[in-house]
């Protein structure tokens, strides 16, 4: 339901048919978004994302606002797709929740919710360095949140650790090429010997046949 600070703000002046449609639009929303969030409570996503869906339908393609009544959708709208991102990261869509981040940072860059679950998502697709981006971003906007501090952390001890794991990787890579490529290899007794010369001409002759006839 629309709180009564809204009502009032939108009704101000005296009620018109338009501002009750439009009223009577954000109430539908707000209503569809409450059904949603509780069924987000309840880990029922489909349903969650069933009711979000529909409390954007109300909102979207809203014209002919005033600057204040623009200013509340906008409002609603942001909050219906930062709690659909939360529900598709919740259910492994990484891809539809980082969709539904950027729309919202589209129209509210510095909205740190949808910066944090952003990064999550990059964070599940394994996308590090894009992860630590939104983290340190978040961060930056609200150093005093302990959660984005222990998810920047934990996202740069992962980057530290694939660095390590890539390093090992290309030194064993290219200790194994440059033994391959030594001209110089070891006997069985362990002593460096010349690589065998390259054969000549002679080597490809059948020698019982080229022996040579007493004289």
């Amino acid at each position: 339901m629309a709180s009564p600070a809204l009502l009032g703000q939108l009704l101000a002046g005296g009620a018109t048919q338009r501002t009750e449609g439009v009223l009577g639009k954000i109430e539908a929303a707000l209503k569809e978004k409450d059904l949603g969030n509780q069924h987000f409570a309840k880990e029922d996503n489909p349903k969650a994302l069933y009711f979000y869906h529909r409390a954007l339908l109300n909102i979207n393609g809203m014209t002919g606002l005033t600057p204040e009544e623009s200013k509340k959708v906008q409002e609603i709208k942001v909050s219906i797709q930062n709690n659909m991102a939360a529900t598709y990261l919740r259910t492994g869509c990484t891809a539809k929740a980082i969709a539904q981040c950027t729309k919202v940072l589209e129209s509210d860059s510095g909205n740190v919710k949808a910066i944090f679950r952003r990064g999550k998502a990059y964070a599940q697709e394994g996308n590090l360095e894009r992860a630590e981006e939104d983290f340190a971003r978040a961060e930056r906007l609200d150093p005093n949140d302990k959660l984005v501090k222990k998810e920047l952390g934990t996202v740069r001890q992962r980057l530290k650790q694939s660095e390590q794991k890539s390093k090992k990787f290309f030194a064993n890579m290219f200790d194994k090429m440059s033994k391959e490529e030594s001209p110089e290899s070891s006997n069985s007794n362990g002593k460096l010997t010349a690589a065998s010369d390259p054969p000549s001409p002679a080597d490809f002759i059948d020698k019982d046949d080229y022996e040579p006839s007493a004289i």
